[in-house]
């Protein structure tokens, strides 16, 4: 699995065993990421769509 992270340019980050807040924190900043790069898409669709 590592290798395939690292082919596809992912950082595969090592934490500690016993950090169960670490799943939220990931899980908030992959939503922000994910939402970043979702808005231009979803505005020029929004835009182009026939209303």
């Amino acid at each position: 699995m590592d290798e395939i992270l690292a082919e596809a340019g992912i950082k595969t980050v090592l934490t500690g065993i016993r950090m169960p807040r670490m799943n939220s924190i990931i899980e908030r900043r992959v939503q922000s990421r994910r939402r970043c790069a979702l808005t231009p898409i979803r505005s020029r669709t929004q835009s182009e769509s026939p209303t």
